[in-house]
């Protein structure tokens, strides 16, 4: 009997854990359903187009397959700049950092696993901007160019969106 009751204790327990992660924890930023054409439209005219990367996962990239290419839409945001909102990573323990990865999601959650290539960006700022402070569980507002395409390095595709910031700003 008493065994049963533990049993019944761990299970009550690990589900409590187990819903605190997928609230508080996976969910990330929310996104708002707006398709790429409707934040373009929405935009100001010389105001940045606010995206997400629930518009940036409409691309479903698989490596090699040459098949697949960026969508179409992507073009009606070349040229223009772009803001979107995320949690920085970055793959070393540095303080203040020039170049980091942007996702939707906080990092730090065994639960999660690692993004894809499609939900996050390398941002990197311009040369001579000042590093910024590492702010791992603060959501950040970016704003710049996103360009997309494969960048491979020593074999493997590391990215296939990035930024160079002009603007970054902790997301109030």
């Amino acid at each position: 009997m008493r065994r049963v009751i533990l049993a019944i204790v761990f299970i009550i327990i690990g589900s409590c854990v187990l819903l605190f992660f997928k609230y508080f924890y996976l969910r990330g930023l929310s996104e708002p359903s707006t398709t790429i054409e409707q934040a373009v439209a929405e935009a100001q005219e010389n105001a940045p187009v606010r995206m997400t990367f629930g518009q940036l996962r409409q691309w479903i990239y698989r490596y090699p397959d040459k098949r697949n290419p960026p969508p179409e839409k992507l073009n009606l945001v070349k040229d223009k700049k772009i803001v979107i909102e995320g949690y920085q990573f970055v793959t070393n323990s540095a303080t203040v950092v020039s170049s980091f990865a942007l996702s939707q999601f906080c990092y730090g959650c065994c639960f999660r696993g690692e993004p894809a290539l499609n939900e996050f960006i390398e941002v990197s700022l311009p040369a001579g901007m000042k590093p910024i402070p590492y702010a791992p569980a603060k959501p950040i507002r970016v704003m710049g160019r996103l360009e997309w395409g494969e960048k491979v390095e020593g074999g493997y595709t590391t990215s296939i969106y990035r930024i160079v910031a002009e603007d970054i700003s902790l997301k109030s």
